[in-house]
């Protein structure tokens, strides 16, 4: 009884996508380990205002994310990497049931909208390939798109609620997405007033809506850094180096996704104009979605709501083209809803295809213990460098470490960067361009600068790439002895 009820309900249209896509985000990366860090920090000694785990003292520090942080070592606390595992489980049951109610509120059937929902998990996944708080601010966006259909055709006034929330959970949660919620409001305003431009009826509760809107902009400085995290995302986009702040490359596997999305964004942005009436929100939310996706790595999700919310507007089209062209072309028209179907099918048996034959296998992400040390002993290079100082007696705690390693600085080692390179950024710590130093210091061919770099900043261990310019560097010099190696690393002491 139980197991028909549950067959027959909604939910598997939802848990089935997030079951597809559990081998990408059982996955265990540094940004667990900082955030593990971060989180213990603010637990023990409150919000920071200089950063804590900088060999420097002073650095300033805006920790865009400190509320995920703490919600991820609360996970963490007892059962260590495994808690981060099952949160970034919850996070995506959450993003997959949102997107299934979107898409069955915007008239698509169970099947469609599960088939769209998973096409969206492995998107998504794809991105995200762990606990990320990106993930949840994405929810909100999920829910704001959510409250403004409701608002256009029920008259709902949920968005004006669902706005400041989403505003303050982002500012705390993660505020580099902050600025991405009022997307959705500014595609909504540019369309009641192009509606009004061409004396079609629009919602007469918009003033409620700015309100709320100028409400939801006030209550983002409700955090404990206000105006730096903010405006985190703008003082953060002129550093580059981290990888998902790159930009799109046809030279990389990014091609197949950019030729694909520019195609499928052309053609519906053509579609849709050639539609008799044109749904100038869902238009402009295309074009502003579509750009946010092809300005870096990590927008690229983005695409999802925008094909969500264009896809009837494009099967409106579609059927209006086909009753200009019905009375002529009437077996065309025949064959060409036979295709729809066939692809329909074929879409559904290629997304549950992709869903089961990732590359990456489950069996490496399970753990056995609840132990984090342990835990972090089965990754790779970072157990390695873990279990050396926990073999030789070497206390973590204070102990400097050049560059860094985020598994042994969540154990207290001080280091001079950290996962999240925007923080090294002057713009953002108010002192010095610690990357940028770093990255002139690896690429120099001058010895005297590397000396000269290294009397400067004392370190008690130094990891660099095996067989490197800085591998090469230690191994001339007697005052640092190797530790220890493996297949990619080398741990150097300063002996001196």
């Amino acid at each position: 009884m139980l197991v028909r009820k549950i067959l027959s309900s909604h939910c598997l249209f939802w848990l089935i996508p997030v079951i597809l896509v559990l081998p990408f985000i059982l996955r265990i990366n540094t940004d667990s380990y900082y955030m593990i860090a971060t989180g213990k920090y603010i637990i023990e000694h409150g919000i920071p205002e200089t950063n804590p785990f900088l060999v420097m003292d002073g650095m300033d520090i805006a920790i865009q994310n400190w509320l995920y942080c703490v919600l991820h070592y609360y996970c963490s606390r007892d059962i260590g990497l495994i808690g981060a595992q099952l949160l970034s489980v919850v996070q995506y049951i959450l993003f997959s049931y949102i997107c299934f109610r979107l898409l069955h509120a915007l008239g698509h059937t169970d099947m469609e909208s599960g088939a769209f929902t998973c096409l969206s998990d492995i998107c998504m996944a794809h991105v995200m390939k762990s606990a990320r708080p990106a993930l949840l601010t994405f929810i909100w966006l999920l829910l704001i798109i959510y409250g403004l259909e409701q608002y256009r055709n029920n008259d709902s006034k949920m968005i004006l609620a669902v706005l400041p929330a989403a505003s303050i959970f982002t500012a705390n949660v993660q505020s580099s997405n902050l600025m991405f919620l009022f997307c959705p409001i500014i595609a909504f305003m540019a369309a009641y007033v192009a509606n009004k431009f061409k004396k079609r009826s629009a919602n007469t509760y918009i003033s409620s809506l700015g309100i709320s809107t100028a409400a939801a902009g006030l209550l983002a400085f409700v955090n404990p850094y206000q105006a730096a995290n903010v405006f985190y995302l703008f003082q953060s986009l002129g550093h580059v180096e981290a990888p998902e702040l790159q930009p799109l490359s046809l030279e990389t596997w990014d091609a197949p996704f950019i030729v694909l999305g520019l195609v499928t964004v052309f053609i519906i942005f053509l579609i849709m104009c050639i539609s008799p009436e044109i749904d100038y929100y869902r238009l402009f939310l295309l074009m502003g979605f579509g750009f946010l996706a092809f300005t870096c790595k990590r927008n690229i999700i983005f695409l999802i709501p925008a094909m969500m919310l264009v896809w009837n507007e494009v099967c409106r089209a579609v059927a209006w083209i086909a009753s200009r062209i019905k009375e002529k072309w009437t077996q065309s028209i025949q064959r060409i809803q036979k295709m729809h179907q066939l692809a329909k099918l074929v879409l559904i048996l290629a997304i549950v295809f992709l869903g089961f034959f990732w590359e990456i296998k489950l069996t490496e992400n399970i753990f056995l213990t609840g132990d984090i040390r342990k835990q972090v002993y089965a990754m790779k290079d970072d157990g390695d460098l873990l279990q050396y100082f926990d073999n030789h007696g070497i206390d973590l705690d204070g102990t400097t470490i050049w560059p860094g390693n985020p598994a042994l600085e969540m154990f207290g080692a001080k280091v001079l960067l950290e996962p999240r390179l925007e923080i090294s950024d002057s713009a953002i710590n108010h002192h010095a361009d610690l990357y940028t130093e770093f990255k002139q210091v690896i690429g120099s061919y001058r010895q005297e600068q590397i000396d000269d770099y290294f009397s400067r900043y004392q370190f008690d261990y130094f990891i660099v790439d095996k067989g490197s310019k800085m591998d090469l560097y230690f191994q001339a010099h007697s005052s640092y002895q190797t530790c220890m190696e493996t297949d990619e690393i080398v741990l150097y002491r300063n002996a001196e």
